[in-house]
């Protein structure tokens, strides 16, 4: 499965399980654009998907498991967010992924990858459960409003998690932490907290609380700081559910952010134009 958007010079494709599917050159090619994102970052990330070294049966083997957004602009990449699938006895676990954007074009793409990428599993398998590791307060945010009986968030009772979703963090200890992060990463797992503790800065992520991108709603900032312990480079794993009804959820807040993000886009191309007569004008009176 594949889809395709276009706002104005932005664009994006999403591929469910691309490694199946896909013809040699094509798969290079998107496994080429991860990699550029990710070298064009101020830290690179330390993730098995992003492995330069991989050869084309592992790029194949890894990308067959997940769900990708790539997000290009003048064709050419900016952002992805991957989405590992884990097939396991509880049922299907999408893990939110892996998010990365070198540049901020001016509107909510965060959000508009994360809805696409959601929308897209419960279209392949049904009910599933998805999973968001991070300390950043707007991606925890986006996350809780995204999704259905979030754990932890400051939608929930605090006191006591859902069922079967300690085994969901277990399960994708696992699958993900312990396959696709560094050997040395050092992971530990509060599965009464659902918190985890690892090597951070060394596998490129920020650990600065007041560095990191801030939620819209207060209520997140405030969940942040009072769950996730960030001197000890803690992030919160938070466990949520995708159903009909979440899923139609999801499709609503698709179109309204694609009006949005269409609006916002030519904006930024009336912009960009204006720039560059202006950039033109300044070279010719030189």
């Amino acid at each position: 499965m594949k889809r395709e958007f276009k706002f104005n010079n932005i664009s994006s494709c999403h591929y469910i399980n691309p490694g199946k599917n896909m013809n040699d050159l094509e798969l290079t090619k998107i496994h080429k654009d991860l990699v550029s994102v990710n070298n064009s970052a101020a830290k690179k990330v330390d993730n098995l998907f992003l492995n330069e070294e991989l050869t084309l049966e592992q790029k194949r083997k890894h990308l067959s498991k997940c769900i990708l957004t790539l997000l290009y602009q003048n064709q050419r990449v900016f952002g992805f967010l991957i989405s590992p699938i884990i097939s396991s006895k509880k049922g299907v676990i999408l893990h939110a992924g892996l998010i990365m954007m070198n540049k901020n074009p001016g509107a909510d793409f965060m959000a508009f990858t994360g809805l696409n990428n959601f929308s897209m599993a419960y279209e392949e398998y049904g009910n599933v459960y998805v999973t968001n590791i991070s300390s950043t307060p707007s991606i925890i945010e986006v996350f809780s409003n995204q999704i259905s009986k979030v754990w932890p968030s400051p939608k929930m009772n605090t006191k006591v998690s859902p069922p079967h979703y300690r085994d969901i963090l277990h399960i994708l200890k696992m699958e993900y932490m312990d396959k696709y992060f560094p050997v040395d990463a050092d992971i530990e797992i509060d599965d009464r907290r659902f918190t985890m503790t690892s090597n951070s800065k060394e596998m490129g992520f920020s650990t600065n609380f007041y560095k990191l991108s801030r939620a819209t709603n207060y209520l997140y900032q405030s969940f942040c700081q009072v769950w996730i312990n960030y001197d000890d480079s803690e992030d919160i794993i938070q466990v949520g559910r995708i159903t009909l009804r979440t899923f139609l959820y999801q499709k609503i807040l698709l179109r309204i952010l694609s009006y949005k993000l269409n609006k916002a886009s030519k904006k930024l191309s009336v912009e960009s134009e204006e720039r560059r007569e202006r950039e033109l004008k300044t070279k010719k009176a030189a």
